[in-house]
């Protein structure tokens, strides 16, 4: 038995999950538990409601988007805490975003085989949060010329996540 292998059950699906712990990927997924493999730890996390179907759901008021987005992040937390492992909150935005892209159809494009090998070039990637700020810059210096439209949006929403976050 390989001791770097855990499984858990993916609260909404009820499958079981095969996961390396080196690398935080999933290894497969059953119906039924692995044999020989030992369960990961749950974490503890702070209570959340709950839907019809008894699945853990985020409420925030007056923006569907961030709870959406949050919502989403909470069940693959669920589903494979690895993901949200690393050793700065930039490598953690990075893998996440990372296996968002994986699971909204990069894995039609590229093979499954490939993962290891494109989480490794978006991880090399510069944070998110510096290409914002560049980019901010550069418009705010007036290189570069957005549209009104998209500027105001964007302060709408960032107007909208931060009275989310009070």
């Amino acid at each position: 038995m390989n001791g770097n292998l855990v499984q858990t059950q993916n609260p909404k699906s009820l499958e079981y999950i095969l996961i390396d712990r080196t690398k935080g990927e999933i290894i497969a997924r059953n119906g039924n538990p692995f044999k020989d493999i030992p369960f990961a730890q749950k974490h503890t996390a702070p209570p959340t409601q709950t839907d019809l179907f008894n699945e853990s759901h985020i409420r925030i008021p007056d923006n569907p988007i961030l709870e959406k987005a949050a919502n989403r992040l909470l069940a693959m937390y669920q589903e494979n805490p690895n993901i949200f492992e690393g050793d700065s909150k930039g490598e953690i935005d990075r893998q996440v975003f990372a296996e968002v892209l994986w699971r909204d159809g990069l894995q039609r494009l590229i093979p499954a085989d490939k993962k290891a090998e494109y989480l490794k070039v978006f991880n090399a990637a510069p944070e998110a949060e510096v290409i914002s700020r560049a980019l901010r810059y550069l418009v705010q210096q007036d290189y570069i010329r957005l549209k009104a439209d998209v500027i105001r949006k964007a302060e709408g929403f960032r107007n909208r996540i931060a009275g989310a976050m009070k």
